[in-house]
């Protein structure tokens, strides 16, 4: 089981942060509650300090406090599911490991986060992969929500047909969109082959060459980069020279946006002036119409000018997210906002 899915999520999402003092007290590794506080605080911290790198967007600082509540929450009720292999134990591990890990984290490389599979036989009642021996468990999925419960059923082989909706390879194989069967995932080193269509990707720190179909090393300082030439990490590509560059980052009211300079974390640069400003945070229903607004729940509404209203667990909810979204970790199931494991299947 990889990185996140614990809670949902299959990779360490970009909008990561820093962990306030009061929720790192605990040194209880030995309980869900003592590792899942520990897992919050590393996904605090690796987002924070990633975003303090790059001159990303992290989030508003007065959500901290409640994300990591929620997160604490979905992980507990996660680890407390039937079947889980996750271990408190494991999880603090692996929680250590993202706290050092590079701003360009990929979980395949921690291998710490890389937990066993369930212990539920196929045909056992699921609520989430994590349960399943397989790690698979298949839900009806519909065009509005997911439902709560499925059943553990075996992963397709290579080879195999994977048309079904819902339906899951074998580890280090995926569905052929073209052929919908279950093919080899191969990856390959530099100079080697990247066609999707075979199912070949490039080995972590590379790049695919879409028009060449072949892996390549990132450009390092100097070298010439685009949209399709990407840099090490640690550089960025420079609008101005379109070369690898070390990012600047500038504070409010400094020029940005040329040259690799970024905004500081928490700053956005301003097209009109080209000059760092503050973020504007706008809560549940607000107006986002102002230049620099970022709703701190979903998306601003193209139409409206507002952010979505926020939906409480066990409410009603859609697909529409540009009207009204769950709360922080929760995701439409059954028609209403639910946490991960709060549903336990029979």
């Amino acid at each position: 089981m990889k990185l996140l899915r614990l809670l949902g999520s299959s990779v360490l999402l970009a909008s990561l942060g820093a962990l306030a003092n009061a929720c790192s007290a605990t040194d209880d590794t030995q309980t869900a509650s003592g590792a899942c506080a520990q897992y919050a605080d590393a996904y605090r911290a690796y987002t924070q300090r990633c975003a303090q790198t790059f001159g990303g967007i992290s989030t508003a600082d007065s959500r901290w406090e409640q994300i990591e509540a929620r997160m604490r929450l979905a992980c507990s009720s996660s680890l407390s599911l039937p079947g889980n292999a996750v271990t408190p134990a494991g999880l603090t591990v692996c929680a250590n490991k993202i706290k050092t890990a590079g701003c360009d984290l990929d979980s395949d490389d921690i291998p710490e986060c890389d937990f066993d599979t369930g212990t539920l036989a196929d045909g056992a009642a699921c609520a989430s992969g994590n349960q399943c021996k397989s790690g698979s468990c298949k839900k009806t999925i519909s065009e509005t929500s997911s439902s709560a419960c499925g059943v553990c059923e075996a992963r397709i082989a290579v080879g195999g047909d994977c048309s079904t909706a819902g339906s899951n390879c074998v580890s280090d194989a995926r569905c052929d969109v073209t052929t919908k069967k279950c093919v080899a995932i191969v990856r390959n080193g530099v100079g080697g082959s990247c066609d999707s269509a075979k199912g070949e990707q490039c080995q972590s720190g590379l790049y695919c060459d879409f028009t060449t179909k072949v892996c390549k090393e990132r450009g390092a300082a100097g070298a010439t980069c685009s949209s399709s030439l990407p840099c090490q990490t640690g550089l960025q590509c420079s609008p101005t020279t379109r070369t690898c560059v070390t990012p600047v980052l500038a504070t409010e009211g400094q020029t940005c946006g040329t040259n690799g300079v970024l905004c500081a974390s928490g700053l956005r640069c301003d097209g009109a002036t080209m000059k760092c400003a503050k973020l504007v945070w706008v809560a549940p229903n607000g107006d986002c119409s102002a230049p620099g607004s970022m709703c701190e729940h979903g998306s601003c509404n193209s139409t409206t000018k507002k952010c979505p209203a926020l939906i409480a667990d066990g409410q009603a909810c859609t697909s529409d997210r540009s009207t009204g979204v769950c709360d922080d970790f929760a995701s439409c199931i059954d028609g209403k906002c639910q946490l991960p494991g709060q549903t336990v299947c029979k």
